[in-house]
């Protein structure tokens, strides 16, 4: 059953939609991603998708809603102290925040707060929330947890004095921004400072990560794209720096509009001359360009991994994107042996959607027959010095040649 909520629609920043300004990538039968699970499931669900960029904003968004309770309710692994890239992510986050707060903090706020791995480095602040599906509700000192979403959490007995807000990873998650944005404009102080991090459509656009769209990101920002949703809901940006090693990530300091005009600051100059940059790349010719050599990459791979004798080819990483990436590489997965990933907690696990065992590889493996495909790409560094090192027959790469 497609679990496509007909009911529920999203738009672009500027709400307004010309024929000419639009460019859609239709994904036909789109597999979930993080869908691990103890067997095989050959009828989980798939649904057909639709990517809309809009040219007038710049700004990305999906053209169906999948149901919530389909999109998240499987085994969830991810834990953001236990990854070595998301914690390096998180302390370029914090080194970012750290270098942008302006004042210490009476109360913080980390919506989609993960394993609490940012707010327990937040030192200049007296009172933490933690709001996310994966933890409980308990308190515990200065201390507050919710379990749910931001949208269902009161927060009123906090009487608008929270004054600092962290977002990683979040945002891009949120379908309706208007409800998200007027509760944020509500439970904050005046001199409120918001921190939040998403995936940058611009970087998606630039390195040709069209396998970074799927069901459960709704909305793709670039930076033209958020400073308009901003201003649309009465914030203003402050400042922005990108982590190209990190999703290809968006990070951004922003404020309530204040009543009284300000001079525009070398930030605000910066911004609005970055954005000027960033639309050489985002418009409907370049994207539907570089969509087209993204494709063509993946056939080319296709071709090349198909030349290999029948298992003696193995995916290395696990990772929770890889229904998505083999759903355009198109492979016959027959031909591999296994899914090897460093992580030993998903030995003999697979996915509901890849009929493929995970293990992990043995230090005493003789691997100089075999070839492996690189299947976490934001690993791609680290895991190929270390297939280097082990000299195997070849080493492909997503990523390489574009």
């Amino acid at each position: 059953m497609l679990d496509i909520n007909k009911s529920k629609s999203i738009s672009c920043c500027c709400s307004h939609y010309v024929k000419k300004n639009y460019y859609k990538i239709n994904l036909k039968n789109l597999p979930l991603t993080e869908s691990y699970s103890k067997k095989f499931n050959k009828n989980y669900f798939k649904a057909d998708q639709v990517f809309n960029y809009c040219d007038k904003c710049k700004h990305g968004f999906l053209g169906n809603i999948v149901d919530p309770k389909t999109l998240y309710n499987n085994i969830y692994y991810f834990r953001t102290s236990k990854s070595a890239t998301s914690s390096a992510g998180s302390d370029f986050f914090i080194n970012f925040l750290n270098s942008n707060l302006k004042n210490k903090k009476k109360i913080s706020l980390d919506i989609g707060c993960n394993d609490f791995y940012v707010l327990n480095k937040l030192k200049k602040t007296n009172i933490k929330i933690g709001i996310d599906p994966i933890q409980r509700n308990f308190i515990k000192k200065n201390f507050f947890s919710y379990n749910g979403k931001y949208e269902d959490i009161d927060l009123s007995n906090f009487n608008k004095r929270i004054d600092l807000v962290v977002c990683r990873h979040t945002l891009e998650h949120i379908v309706d921004l208007e409800f998200f944005f007027k509760k944020l404009n509500k439970d904050t102080s005046q001199e409120c400072e918001f921190f939040f991090e998403f995936p940058s459509l611009d970087l998606l656009i630039e390195n040709y990560r069209f396998d970074q769209i799927f069901h459960q990101h709704v909305h793709y920002f670039s930076l033209q794209s958020i400073k308009k949703c901003l201003e649309k809901y009465g914030f203003e940006l402050n400042n922005f720096k990108y982590n190209q090693h990190h999703w290809g990530a968006l990070l951004v300091n922003f404020s309530k509009k204040k009543k009284k005009k300000t001079k525009k600051t070398k930030n605000l100059i910066l911004i609005k001359k970055k954005i000027k940059q960033s639309n050489k790349n985002l418009n409907i010719v370049e994207i539907k360009s570089r969509y087209n050599v993204f494709v063509k990459n993946m056939r080319n791979l296709k071709d090349m991994l198909e030349k290999i004798e029948k298992n003696k080819l193995s995916f290395y990483g696990a990772s929770q994107m890889l229904p998505v990436i083999l759903y355009h590489l198109k492979f016959n997965i027959n031909l591999v042996k296994s899914i090897v990933d460093d992580d030993k907690t998903k030995k003999n696990l697979t996915y509901n959607n890849i009929d493929l065992k995970i293990d992990y590889l043995r230090s005493h493996a003789k691997i100089s027959d075999m070839s492996f495909l690189v299947t976490a790409p934001d690993n791609a560094t680290s895991i190929t010095k270390k297939l280097l090192k082990l000299r195997p027959k070849k080493i492909f790469n997503l990523v390489r040649g574009i």
